[in-house]
């Protein structure tokens, strides 16, 4: 009897020396799951970047509201302290509904603001001209 013998048929471009057409077919099936995998976590990836872009984005316009809101309160309550100021003369006499005014003597000054931020101011007034001179400021925090 001759027993005959089992060639293998390889292709010349079989890099990985498989003879069955069902171990290349596993292969090609495993590459693509890997692939597709990959395809996947990309996509994954990108999408947080995007939720994350978007949180960025509103926490900035946030910031920017609140940023604007406290100078406008800023400026009105230095407006009000401003025109107090200005007025120091006649505020010594008559009640002002826009800042608290207390004579600290010799002709110095110390004037708060009503809103907030709470904002006060030492001013010095010369007898001889009545000229108001700014000399200090500090913010009052509650």
């Amino acid at each position: 009897m001759i027993k005959a013998k089992t060639i293998s048929l390889k292709s010349p471009n079989d890099r990985w020396g498989w003879t069955s057409s069902q171990s290349e077919a596993d292969f090609f099936d495993q590459e693509f799951t890997l692939i597709l995998a990959w395809v996947i976590s990309l996509l994954l990836l990108c999408a947080s970047l995007i939720i994350y872009i978007e949180r960025l984005g509103a926490l900035r316009i946030v910031e920017i509201n609140t940023m604007v809101e406290s100078q406008k309160k800023w400026i009105s309550a230095e407006k009000a302290v401003q025109a107090c100021e200005e007025n120091i003369t006649a505020l010594s006499q008559a009640h002002s509904s826009l800042c608290f005014t207390e004579s600290l003597g010799n002709q110095r000054w110390l004037i708060s603001s009503k809103e907030t931020p709470g904002i006060q101011i030492g001013d010095l007034v010369d007898e001889t001209t009545g000229i108001v001179t700014r000399i200090n400021w500090r913010q009052i925090f509650e």
